[in-house]
């Protein structure tokens, strides 16, 4: 994050950098991100605690809200979107739970329960 950071503080200097991160329960990438943070000011960070559609779902509010009130305050606009994120669900159906189970995100028993 600290290269793209650099950049867009250069390219814009007087902005505010919101990050939205993906999940912080499932990847390093938001540990990541507040570590490049503590080096900048005016970066506000949020873990959309999703993977790809409620990640998605968590960006479009957020952007909804800033076509709303373009000069909305940083805080404030974390505080909003905070209230959606535990909100926003993501369901999926795998066809197979072979690529669940080499991961290591099913148990054996599980994956032998599932291909039932």
């Amino acid at each position: 994050m600290s290269i793209v950071s650099k950049k867009i503080r250069t390219e814009f200097p007087n902005h505010t950098i919101v990050h939205k991160g993906y999940t912080s329960k499932a990847s390093v990438s938001y540990q990541n991100a507040l570590t490049a943070a503590e080096d900048f000011k005016d970066i506000y960070l949020i873990s959309s605690l999703n993977v790809t559609g409620g990640l998605t779902a968590v960006f479009m509010y957020a952007v909804a809200l800033l076509e709303e009130e373009p000069e909305m305050d940083p805080v404030r606009l974390l505080e909003k979107i905070e209230t959606k994120v535990p909100k926003a669900r993501l369901a999926f159906l795998p066809s197979s739970l072979d690529f669940l189970r080499a991961g290591g995100r099913v148990s054996y028993i599980a994956y032998l329960c599932g291909a039932l």
